[in-house]
């Protein structure tokens, strides 16, 4: 099962933060090229999903895409 993700929300949100893509990865425990795949599909698991919501302090629902 996979999630379509908002890209250009959890793009908003990384600039919100003033993060590097290098620092939301060392928070989500992946590596960048791995993030950066993720954003490419614009999808990814349900675990990683939650990672990346946990790493930008939202809720997953805020990084989803509801079908």
């Amino acid at each position: 099962v996979r999630m379509k993700l908002d890209v250009f929300a959890i793009k908003l949100l990384i600039a919100e933060r003033e993060l590097k893509i290098t620092e939301l990865a060392k928070k989500m425990g992946c590596r960048t090229e791995s993030l950066h795949q993720i954003f490419r599909r614009g999808s990814c698991t349900p675990k990683t999903a939650g990672r990346l919501a946990h790493a930008l302090g939202v809720p997953v629902e805020a990084i989803v895409i509801k079908e």
